[in-house]
């Protein structure tokens, strides 16, 4: 008994499927690969920065200004600073020592000077947000001079919670710490997740809560400024941009008295 053979030759529209997916192939195969870096992502918001995204990671920190519109990168092996804006299409960049010791030009850096003097009273081990942090517990006691009351003695505190799970250098701290204006007293290796201040009036101030912690990935091209913007000489004209200049509060604590006019608006830089 003879078997016949089943073989056919295949049909035009199979070949045409095949030489589709073929070159789907060849041109999917030909784009490059997204680089992403593997970090931790912080939901904080802070009373003079608004809500902000912060990722960080051994090799560096990105932080997403959201209610600003801009982007500060601070990494690995240099740790510059460098900030850019999207909007404005404009960056500034200089090292993290010059960033942290230059002069008190603005009202966010004179706060960062006076919150410098808050002393640790008592530490405490506490849990937050599912993880390990150190409570720091501080005071602060100041003279006041105001021309019109004269001399006055005043009590100031906090509550500064620090988290050390997650193993980073120190630069990814020293960065936050300025970056957020609080005092200068993290351990080692400890990444600021609130910061609450009351006053002596008893006012409370969150000037750094986070919100969510998780872990996330950073396109790497974030980490570097974007092809063809300006470079700048100062934070101020980073920031100016018609379609940003609400960004500017960000060089000025809006809590500041002598900010404001008799009738309470906020006065011009």
């Amino acid at each position: 008994m003879r078997l016949q053979s089943n073989n056919s030759t295949s049909s035009p529209s199979s070949i045409l499927v095949s030489l589709f997916l073929a070159a789907n192939l060849a041109l999917f195969s030909a784009l490059p690969a997204v680089s992403a870096e593997q970090f931790i992502k912080l939901t904080q918001q802070s009373c003079t920065r608004g809500k902000m995204i912060v990722y960080v990671s051994p090799k560096a920190v990105f932080v997403d200004c959201v209610a600003r519109g801009y982007c500060v990168v601070c990494k690995a092996p240099d740790w510059k600073v460098t900030m850019y804006s999207p909007k404005s299409k404009r960056f500034y960049e200089e090292t993290a020592s010059t960033w942290k010791n230059r002069a008190q030009v603005n009202f966010m850096d004179l706060l960062a000077a006076r919150m410098s003097g808050m002393k640790v009273q008592k530490v405490q081990q506490e849990t937050f947000l599912r993880h390990n942090v150190t409570l720091l517990r501080m005071k602060q006691d100041f003279v006041s001079h105001l021309r019109d009351y004269g001399v006055s003695h005043k009590t100031e505190y906090g509550s500064y919670y620090i988290c050390n799970d997650f193993n980073l250098p120190a630069q990814c701290s020293d960065f936050m710490v300025w970056f957020f204006k609080l005092p200068p007293v993290a351990p080692a290796q400890g990444i600021p997740l609130k910061f609450f201040h009351i006053d002596s009036s008893q006012s409370t101030y969150n000037r750094l809560n986070t919100l969510a912690i998780e872990p996330a990935e950073v396109d790497s091209k974030r980490l570097t400024v974007p092809p063809g913007y300006e470079r700048t000489g100062s934070e101020t004209i980073m920031l100016l941009d018609k379609s940003n200049e609400g960004a500017l509060e960000e060089l000025w604590d809006v809590r500041t008295p002598s900010l404001r006019s008799s009738d309470g608006a906020k006065k011009k830089p």
